[in-house]
């Protein structure tokens, strides 16, 4: 059979198997749970100054950069990926008659697909933050703006997700990504801090959105140098997915 109908074949299962997943659902609490933090804090810190839709709209790549992001993804990768080996359904996986690279490809379009929702999710989250607060000067450049930016520091996320991939299948399920995962805001927010934010893959999403670092720390764009870094430490963390998937035993 035709490979690119087999990986649609796969890829349908898999977006039926995240359609009911009580992981996604929960990664779409989390970033709508930064909207409300937003008019939390608005409310608390704002007194009578006048709320902004600009400054409302880009606390959501700013949050994605710099705080649930790399969190937020790895759990995504993990559910794909290691829930596989903890739910028992690896040894399937394994030895249904179908390429095990299709496998990894399917779970990595779907990953795609779920890192745009939670962009766009926040996005929607942070405009009806902007509404809630009465925030002035809306315009509609703002919200397509905002939604760029939180695609783009989507992909640059998605970009590092196949090392988040390959410890969740090596630690047979979530707590191995979770505290990878969670060393990497460290790194990351230390790498802000430092300037060193356009050569660790992870920083990079804070050259587009900005961070917590000082004002003037963060380099707001990525030299030709940093995408060709971070590709290929995406194009080498899949080939090493490949490998080990078609060399880990088939009872998984």
């Amino acid at each position: 059979m035709w490979g690119g109908r087999v990986v649609l074949r796969v890829l349908k299962a898999e977006l039926l198997k995240l359609r009911g997943s009580k992981a996604a659902w929960g990664t779409i609490a989390v970033v709508v749970s930064f909207a409300l933090l937003t008019i939390s804090l608005s409310r608390l810190f704002s007194g009578s100054a006048h709320v902004m839709w600009t400054d409302t709209l880009k606390l959501a790549p700013q949050f994605m950069a710099g705080w649930w992001g790399l969190l937020v993804f790895g759990l995504a990768a993990a559910n794909l990926f290691g829930s596989e080996f903890s739910d028992g359904t690896a040894a399937g996986m394994f030895t249904t008659p179908i390429r095990r690279e299709y496998f990894v490809v399917a779970k990595m379009l779907v990953l795609a697909l779920w890192a745009a929702g939670l962009a766009l999710t926040a996005v929607a989250s942070q405009s009806l933050a902007a509404l809630i607060l009465g925030a002035e000067g809306f315009a509609w450049k703002l919200v397509f703006v905002c939604l760029g930016d939180n695609l783009l520091v989507a992909f640059l996320l998605y970009l590092t997700t196949p090392v988040v991939a390959l410890v969740s299948m090596l630690g047979r399920g979530y707590i191995a990504p979770m505290l990878y995962s969670t060393g990497l805001i460290s790194l990351s927010v230390t790498a802000g801090f430092l300037g060193w934010e356009r050569w660790i893959p992870w920083a990079m999403p804070l050259t587009v959105a900005g961070g917590i670092a000082p004002p003037g720390v963060i380099d707001g764009s990525l030299s030709v140098g940093s995408w060709t870094l971070l590709v290929a430490f995406f194009v080498l963390g899949l080939a090493v997915v490949f490998v080990y998937v078609n060399r880990v035993d088939s009872s998984g």
